[in-house]
């Protein structure tokens, strides 16, 4: 049996121009908000009159407004009430194995939080520069992009991806300029050509750089390092990918952008 909601949609989306399809379209746009108008509030957006409603509400299988109403206010507890979503999912958790990406993202999010002084540093520089340069390996060169795009699209005046393996490793230093900020990603096992980028970068004060347990003693004398510690479980290029690019949502929503 179809619910109302299904019930609505469908008259909402006939190519029948009529006043049905009027009053269809205003009961979904307020049903979408969870918000249920009396039929005379209904009337007036719609601007229809109450009996047509009545006649609407026959069409489709009710004795009249009020029926439907508490049919309606039945399917959006049902389908749509937040508490119910997440009732179903709980229910759900094990065939959907959310539980996993859960544990996953929870010590992602530790690492962050255990590693709050490099991202306050790096939103810090950021906003005050508004120039960042991203060395990536051939593992991350998808997430350098999303993070170009995402800060460029935000209104910063420049933000470039540089991998070498797209690039000639000598013109990483045509990108180096005292304005700004450097990120580094020390991932995967082409890292030889970034690690080079590093050592001969004199900023040391404004690079940063992220890398794995693996490689971080490589880095060590450097002041600005975050090291995915929870990424030995979850040694997954499609894993590491997203939680990159969650982590760069996370610092995006946490800088303060000057549109230009």
């Amino acid at each position: 049996m179809k619910n109302n909601f299904n019930k609505l949609i469908e008259v909402a989306n006939s190519l029948e121009n009529s006043s049905y399809k009027i009053i269809a379209e205003t009961i979904l746009k307020n049903f979408k908000k969870g918000c249920f108008l009396s039929q005379q509030k209904l009337s007036e957006e719609a601007h229809v009159s109450a009996p047509l409603i009545t006649i609407f509400c026959q069409k489709i299988g009710y004795s009249g407004y009020r029926e439907f109403l508490i049919y309606l206010k039945l399917d959006y507890e049902k389908y749509f009430s937040r508490n119910n979503i997440n009732l179903n999912m709980q229910k759900k958790k094990y065939s959907l194995n959310i539980d996993y990406m859960r544990e996953i993202y929870d010590n992602f999010f530790k690492d962050i939080i255990l590693s709050s002084n490099f991202f306050e540093k790096f939103i810090k520089n950021l906003n005050k520069l508004q120039n960042l340069i991203i060395y990536n390996s051939h593992q991350t060169n998808k997430v350098g992009d999303f993070i170009m795009n995402l800060l460029n699209g935000k209104g910063f005046k420049s933000v470039k991806n540089f991998n070498p393996s797209e690039n000639d490793i000598n013109s990483w230093q045509n990108y180096c300029h005292a304005n700004a900020i450097y990120l580094f990603f020390l991932l995967g096992h082409d890292t030889n050509e970034i690690m080079d980028a590093i050592q001969n970068n004199e900023n040391r004060e404004k690079i940063f750089i992220i890398t794995s347990n693996g490689q971080k003693e490589k880095v060590q004398d450097f002041p600005n390092v975050f090291v995915i510690s929870s990424h030995i479980a979850y040694n997954d290029f499609f894993y590491r990918t997203i939680l990159l690019q969650t982590m760069f949502l996370i610092v995006c929503e946490s800088l303060k952008i000057e549109k230009i």
